[in-house]
């Protein structure tokens, strides 16, 4: 994120807590398109975010200042800057990895799945065989996984 689309989400999330009402993801995430400063728009369309990334950011502000409240009222710390906020990066990699490791589980099991219905096959002489319809499905099954992990990588392309 870039400074001044923290700054954006900041300022809106102190205004909603001094306000006491919160701020809707999707409202703040069409007002990031459409938000203008004289005759220019103040951020491009590659600034815009989603409404889930501003709802995580707005969570991992809160928190962090809860966190920060919590060591004050331990030890009369002074409260975290903004920039102390966990690294978004670390998270999306977080993210990443464990979204292939899920990935990579379900295609493992499709696979092995896909395995034993082959071995059935073989080994199935009744003449009466259903594994071409299971094949199928597990094959579609395989190639839903791949473009869930295809778009995952261009996601995070898009992001770095």
């Amino acid at each position: 994120m870039t400074e001044a689309q923290k700054q954006f989400l900041e300022d809106k999330y102190n205004r909603g807590e001094q306000q006491k009402m919160k701020f809707n993801a999707n409202d703040v995430a069409r007002e990031m398109e459409t938000l203008m400063n004289g005759n220019e728009y103040v951020f491009e369309p590659y600034q815009w975010l989603k409404p889930s990334q501003i709802q995580s950011f707005w969570s991992r502000l809160t928190k962090n200042r809860r966190r920060s409240s919590q060591k004050k009222a331990t030890s009369n710390e002074t409260t975290t800057p903004i920039d102390d906020i966990d690294n978004p990066e670390e998270e999306e990699e977080e993210d990443d990895e464990l979204f292939e490791e899920v990935a990579g589980d379900i295609k493992r099991n499709l696979l092995k799945k896909k395995e034993q219905i082959n071995q059935k096959t073989t080994k199935d002489s009744s003449g009466t065989d259903n594994s071409p319809t299971l094949s199928k499905k597990t094959k579609q099954s395989q190639r839903s996984m791949d473009n869930l992990a295809e778009q995952q990588l261009k996601k995070r392309s898009v992001h770095k």
